[in-house]
């Protein structure tokens, strides 16, 4: 069995990214518009599965308990994180700015080459 070069296990062969003139497959600004979206979504998805408390950010959660002897209701606080508006706000404000980032950057010019001759 003929053993393998070093070199084609070392080599990569990126046919889509350029990083010499850093040309890549995916333009900064529609990269960032996309992280952008996936923050939002993420964050949204996150607020609503942790109990979408429409307050602050609760680390403990009041339950109504009552004793078995005497029968008199009370109140025990069990540790659970309730995430609140707040963090759904700085998600979504981090977003923002992720979106409005993309602003910075300049469309990817393409040069096209015409013929004069024809």
């Amino acid at each position: 069995m003929d053993a393998l070069p070093l070199h084609t296990f070392c080599v990569a062969d990126y046919q889509d990214i350029d990083l010499i003139h850093g040309e890549s497959l995916i333009p900064m600004k529609r990269a960032l518009r996309l992280l952008s979206v996936l923050v939002a979504v993420a964050a949204i998805v996150g607020w609503l599965a942790g109990g979408a408390n429409r307050g602050w950010t609760r680390t403990t959660q009041p339950v109504k308990v009552v004793d078995e002897v005497t029968g008199i209701e009370g109140i025990r606080y069990e540790n659970k994180f309730v995430p609140g508006l707040e963090l759904l706000g700085g998600a979504l404000i981090c977003a923002a700015l992720l979106a409005g980032s993309s602003f910075l950057f300049r469309d990817q010019q393409v040069n096209t080459i015409t013929n004069k001759n024809s």
